[in-house]
């Protein structure tokens, strides 16, 4: 996952709530919470929850939501904690933990829903759909926005030429050509990656969850092209079985 400095993550922070939180909520009930069979006990959990806009969304909704936000950035999660006290969101708890550790803290079966946002190109892929599968509930729902594709590095080039950036030109052919050949055909782990759909698609279907492409939002900065190719996608997943 990634790490912030104090600097970054107040800027990720202000970027995040810069409109509020409707919007975040219109897009969590469509693509998630209006799916979940029991809405009366619904219980979410935020993977990688950064500033935390998504979780204090959705628990705002409804004070019958429980949330569990974690992220491995302090300074990300003192922010959220400052702006759940400031708004007197009582639901919602956020705990400093890596994804791989999930299983050591939850038990099995325990999540309504999984948000995975801006997540999966910074971890193991394969190892983070193993634990959200075991954390679901039989018809739990994944929600995953902001997932990079090739566009989205290609414009760290860009910049990096255009501005005459080493670091932003190195980041980005590393991570356009290295990084993604070393992922999807040595098959040996990386950092940073490219996330592509079809890939996502068939460890998704190993750990018994199917998942569905939906429309690009536009929240942020984030865009769905970059120069005709695919900038960032988004995702929700159902849980087939127990």
């Amino acid at each position: 996952m990634l790490h912030l400095t104090e600097s970054y993550a107040k800027e990720c922070y202000n970027k995040a709530f810069r409109h509020g939180l409707e919007e975040y909520q219109k897009v969590a009930n469509e693509q998630a919470l209006k799916y979940i069979t029991k809405p009366d006990d619904i219980k979410v959990l935020d993977i990688g929850c950064g500033a935390g806009q998504w979780a204090m969304a959705i628990a705002q909704m409804h004070h019958s939501i429980n949330v569990i936000a974690i992220d491995i950035n302090q300074y990300a999660l003192d922010l959220a904690r400052a702006y759940a006290d400031k708004h007197n969101i009582n639901n919602i708890k956020f705990i400093k933990i890596s994804y791989d550790e999930l299983p050591m803290h939850f038990k099995g079966s325990s999540f309504n829903v999984v948000l995975c946002n801006s997540v999966l190109p910074y971890i193991n892929e394969s190892e983070a759909f193993r634990i959200m599968s075991m954390l679901l509930k039989t018809n739990g729902i994944i929600l995953s926005m902001w997932n990079h594709h090739i566009g989205y590095y290609f414009r760290r080039l860009i910049e990096g030429i255009s501005h005459f950036k080493t670091g932003g030109i190195i980041f980005g052919l590393n991570i356009i050509l290295r990084n993604s050949l070393r992922e999807y055909i040595l098959k040996s782990p990386t950092n940073e990656h490219i996330v592509y759909y079809n890939h996502i698609k068939r460890i998704a279907q190993r750990y018994g969850l199917r998942i569905e492409k939906i429309p690009f939002i536009p929240l942020l900065d984030y865009q769905e092209k970059y120069l005709g190719l695919p900038y960032t996608w988004n995702f929700r997943g159902i849980k087939l079985n127990a």
